[in-house]
C-alpha cells in the first residue's frame, strides 16, 4: 500500500447529535455555512460546507434521550486560525 494514491480524497458526509436544532442551525449558519434542508418532522438540518460542498448534518436529540458526543474539525488556513477569536466576536 506504500506509494499508492489513497483511494479516499475527503470526508463527503459527517452527522452530529445536538440538544437545540434552530439554536444550531444560527450557529453554522453564524459560521458562514449555507443551510442546504431542513426537514422539521425528523428535527434534522443539513449544511454544506467549503468548496467542495461536504455535507454536515445536524439531529436533534430529545431532552432525557441519551445524547452521543463526537467532534470533527474544519479545514482552515493558519491566517484564519490565528483571527478566528475576532472573527467569531464580529458574527
Amino acid at each position: 500500500m506504500r506509494g499508492e494514491k489513497a483511494m479516499i480524497k475527503s470526508i463527503y458526509e459527517t452527522h452530529l447529535e445536538v440538544r437545540n436544532l434552530e439554536e444550531s442551525i444560527m450557529f453554522y449558519e453564524k459560521l458562514g455555512n449555507k443551510l442546504a434542508q431542513k426537514i422539521e418532522g425528523r428535527r434534522v438540518a443539513f449544511f454544506f460546507i467549503g468548496e467542495n460542498k461536504q455535507m454536515l448534518g445536524i439531529w436533534e436529540v430529545e431532552k432525557g434521550k441519551e445524547f452521543h458526543k463526537s467532534h470533527f474539525a474544519f479545514g482552515v488556513s493558519l491566517h484564519e486560525l490565528e483571527n478566528s477569536i475576532e472573527w467569531l466576536k464580529a458574527r
